[in-house]
């Protein structure tokens, strides 16, 4: 650590310079404000993409960042996968489930109130991501997404933090044109940034208040925490593993949270 004669932490002011860059390369976010918002949904940078990419992150609230959790995402070892199965083994379960990976949806759109934006990567979650899709799904608006001939969307937003809620998703009556072109579209996989096994861990352990995973399991030997993981899924359902964000079953089960983690990703 660098510290100069005023205090200020020079290593970790330039790890926080290079975030800025890496988000500034990727292309601006666009983020709901409170009230109406309308937007134009865009397609697929190329044909055989989806206009979608479906990400299961872990939110980490001190970073004010969502990180792509490497095990639903490429199936390899993640960190905080481990650090919140050590803190349901240590009771933490609110700490646990604000950590664990949740789905969130990557859209390409058009900002109306803020065209001089240009095309905007939109990170949403379900709610709005299904009112979409049921749209879609209407042959009365099959063109949504055409540059051309398509909608836009008014999208509202009440609320703030964990109160945020999207109680309309509709799409405008007369078509008009998107006002960008196809080569102004973004490839969305370029947008989501992975960090590693190691990059994460020395993340979340710098972060004051967090500890290592050895920590938040205790002394337990691997046998033991075993011992515990079997434990845990005694009385569960047959059907955990195969959670379904959408099915009102999934939502209502005492077992949703713990179950949404250990379903593995479809794509």
């Amino acid at each position: 650590m660098t510290v100069n004669k005023h205090g200020v932490d020079i290593d970790e002011l330039r790890e926080e310079m290079q975030d800025i860059e890496r988000r500034r390369s990727q292309g601006p976010f666009f983020t709901a404000s409170e009230g109406r918002n309308i937007v134009r949904i865009l397609p697929a940078w190329a044909e055989g993409k989806r206009f979608f990419l479906k990400i299961a992150g872990h939110w980490v609230n001190a970073k004010r960042t969502s990180y792509p959790c490497l095990n639903k995402q490429k199936g390899e070892k993640c960190y905080l996968c481990e650090v919140v199965e050590a803190l349901r083994e240590a009771g933490d379960r609110k700490k646990a489930n604000s950590l664990s990976a949740s789905t969130r949806y990557f859209m390409q759109l058009v900002d109306r109130k803020n065209p001089e934006a240009g095309v905007q990567t939109f990170n949403t979650g379900s709610t709005v991501f299904k009112g979409i899709g049921l749209l879609l799904d209407d042959p009365d608006w099959s063109d949504l997404l055409d540059l051309e001939k398509g909608n836009d969307l008014v999208i509202d937003r009440t609320g703030s933090g964990l109160d945020t809620d999207y109680p309309s998703v509709r799409p405008r009556k007369d078509p008009s044109p998107a006002g960008v072109a196809k080569a102004d579209l973004i490839d969305l996989e370029t947008v989501v940034t992975y960090v590693t096994y190691d990059e994460m861990k020395e993340i979340y352990e710098g972060i004051a208040g967090t500890a290592p995973v050895a920590e938040a399991v205790g002394t337990e030997e691997a046998g033991k925490t075993e011992t515990k993981k079997e434990q845990a899924l005694q009385g569960k359902p047959d059907c955990y593993g195969k959670y379904n964000a959408d099915a009102k079953k999934c939502q209502d089960c005492e077992f949703n949270f713990d179950c949404e983690i250990d379903t593995p990703t479809s794509g």
